[in-house]
């Protein structure tokens, strides 16, 4: 009994040298015990087919070098076609981290703006706004039932923001210029003008300081109160890529009296005054170079004159809304009749002017 429990160990023995040296041998017979408790799960950690090896070595289901099967996950974190890989590369319907998904997993917008004019030059561009990045949901035409699309998964979307962006633009990065921003509330958010100019208050009087006499006084329009003199307007601060401009507006065209942040200083504009200096606020003297179409000296008491403070986009030094003022105008006043320079006249609220907008993911 010695001589053949010897003989079949030594058998037993070539079997798993030969396997050692094949790599992952299926060792093995029937259910009986081997002497020495060596099973068909052996001590030294090599197993059968589809068991676990005690060093971590695995058959065809999961290799100890981080390789598998078809289905498998790998140890160094790459998955085969249908699994999620830590470089945030993903199968096709998959999210990236990176935010870049395939065509499968786009997500529309519904948009509607509403007071939001066209634009001379540059384009209005939308951006879903996610914790960790801005994401581009295309330029657009502002108006009703515009629908946008983004190739990221807009649940977990903060804000939508409609930005002002150059024309040809190159920068995959928002210029800044905020037209209008809003945070979801479920699938809907409401946009408005990150602004508001509800407690906005102002007045102006007439005068042409630059002349220097008391000549064609209804010629120039000046954002102060002579009794100081000081600052006439209240207005608040502007976001980035925002400056105040005022305007009288005579024959029936808009005239710039100069663009300026604070209601305090000179606004550096004095294209139509005379040869002396103006006092150090916003206005303008309309007495030389006038536009064409428009008779200068300009009488702003003729009945038909408007003073308009308005809000404009400052692209870099150029105005994409063109010679015109931009549909925000927090201060609005027509110019009395017979209206007496240096005498403070009140501007008004322009309830209405400032653009909204809807968004809503679908």
């Amino acid at each position: 009994m010695h001589s053949t429990n010897r003989r079949r160990f030594l058998e037993l023995a070539g079997l798993i040298a030969a396997g050692s040296i094949a790599g992952c041998a299926r060792i093995g017979g029937s259910d009986d015990s081997m002497d020495g408790d060596t099973t068909t799960r052996m001590n030294d950690g090599m197993g059968s087919e589809g068991e676990t090896m005690d060093d971590g070595t695995v058959t065809d289901e999961t290799m100890g070098d981080g390789t598998t099967s078809d289905d498998g996950v790998m140890d160094d974190d790459t998955t085969t076609t249908d699994g999620m890989m830590d470089d945030a590369t993903t199968s096709e319907g998959e999210a990236m981290d990176q935010g870049t998904t395939t065509a499968a997993s786009m997500t529309d917008l519904g948009l509607s703006t509403e007071g939001l004019p066209e634009l001379e030059t540059g384009t209005y561009e939308g951006w879903a706004i996610f914790p960790d990045r801005k994401v581009s949901t295309e330029t657009f035409s502002p108006g009703e039932g515009i629908t946008l699309s983004v190739d990221r998964d807009l649940e977990a979307a903060q804000k939508f923001v409609v930005t002002i962006e150059p024309p040809d633009d190159s920068n995959p990065e928002p210029s800044g210029i905020v037209a209008l921003a809003g945070a979801f509330d479920g699938n809907e958010a409401s946009l408005s003008f990150p602004v508001s100019f509800e407690d906005a208050t102002g007045s102006y009087i007439l005068a042409t300081p630059t002349d220097g006499g008391n000549s064609h006084e209804t010629a120039g329009v000046w954002f102060l109160d002579p009794s100081g003199p000081v600052a006439s307007l209240d207005l608040p601060e502007l976001p980035a890529g925002w400056v105040y401009e005022g305007w009288a507006v005579t024959q029936g065209t808009p005239i710039s009296t100069g663009r300026f942040e604070q209601p305090s200083g000179a606004d550096g504009h004095s294209d139509y005054g005379g040869m002396g200096n103006g006092p150090p606020f916003p206005g303008e003297d309309l007495l030389r170079n006038a536009p064409m179409g428009v008779d200068f000296p300009a009488d702003l008491a003729d009945g038909n004159s408007k003073v308009v403070v308005s809000v404009e986009p400052d692209l870099g030094g150029t105005d994409p809304t063109g010679p015109k003022p931009f549909a925000i105008k927090p201060l609005v006043g027509s110019v009395p009749k017979g209206a007496t320079g240096h005498t403070s006249y009140d501007l008004m609220p322009a309830t209405g002017t400032t653009p909204t907008g809807t968004v809503t993911r679908q």
